[in-house]
């Protein structure tokens, strides 16, 4: 096997964990058309992820099963939703197509869920951001379909020295969660 330092080993790395990050989850992305055959136990979560930032490639929320009672996520085994876009096209430093409303369908089991935690990154740095206490939840019941909103994950801009210019930036560790409509 090649020296797993060389720029084709480590582009292969790359994209590899890219592409596998965030398989074998709980909740699936539903196809265009959404069907329910009487006895099925799923439900319809509907909403949309973008960011302003144009250097992200990677963007998601993670969403979990939360008993209501103690208010905390369950343990163990339990549902869970990965909402997640990709970017891995290059992309100009002005536009991204994260940045476009995009509503995202998942296919899931009814339940009572809250937000885990959202996330953003790309090459190189990567970002995970909890809210706590947790205040974004939901319940959806066997046979519903429900919207959950637009969600921003905004990132505030800045200014850095690169190649001896000055360049605006977006502050990637600074991002916040919007509620966007």
């Amino acid at each position: 096997m090649g020296d797993l330092k060389t720029p084709i080993a480590m582009l292969a790395i790359l994209f590899a964990s890219i592409f596998l990050h965030g398989c074998g989850e709980t909740a699936r992305t539903a196809d265009k058309n959404i069907t329910f055959s009487s006895g099925e136990n799923e439900a319809v979560v509907v909403l949309s992820l973008r960011t302003n930032s144009p250097d992200q490639s990677v963007i998601s929320m993670f969403w979990r099963e939360f008993d209501e009672a103690s208010g905390f996520f369950k343990e163990g085994k339990s549902q869970s939703i990965r909402v997640r876009r990709n970017s891995t096209l290059m992309w100009t430093r002005t536009e991204s197509p994260l940045q476009e409303t995009r509503f995202l369908v998942h296919k899931v089991a009814p339940g009572n869920y809250a937000l885990d935690y959202h996330y953003s990154g790309y090459i190189g740095e990567n970002y995970t951001f909890k809210l706590r206490p947790t205040t974004l939840a939901f319940k959806v019941e066997a046979g519903e379909v429900i919207y959950l909103g637009n969600y921003l994950l905004k990132s505030p801009r800045g200014k850095a020295t690169f190649r001896g210019k000055e360049v605006d930036i977006f502050k990637a560790d600074k991002t916040k969660l919007k509620f966007d409509g």
